[in-house]
């Protein structure tokens, strides 16, 4: 996945829900960070088990999908990504 269409995604994602977070305890910046940290975690999975890397691109996704759709708040929204990240270091 290309870095540009991950910041892509992450902008729509963060639009999608803006003005919701800006009272929560986990803010855009906090997604950004973590959606920043799944993508370089996903190309660095995608070098040796690209199985793995779709994967964890689906559950990515996923988290994103119902955010958007409004089934999970920001805070949520983070713990799946919190999740993912730490699913994906320990896979190392």
């Amino acid at each position: 996945m290309s870095t540009k269409l991950l910041a892509v995604t992450s902008l729509v994602v963060m639009s999608s829900f803006g003005i919701g977070l800006a009272h929560a305890q986990c803010t855009q910046n906090d997604i950004k960070l973590k959606y920043t940290e799944i993508g370089k975690l996903i190309e660095a999975e995608r070098a040796g088990n690209p199985n793995g890397a779709d994967e964890m691109m689906a559950k990515m996704h996923e988290a994103q999908d119902q955010m958007t759709a409004g089934q999970i708040n920001s805070e949520q929204f983070c713990r799946a990504y919190d999740a993912l990240i730490q699913e994906m270091k320990t896979r190392g």
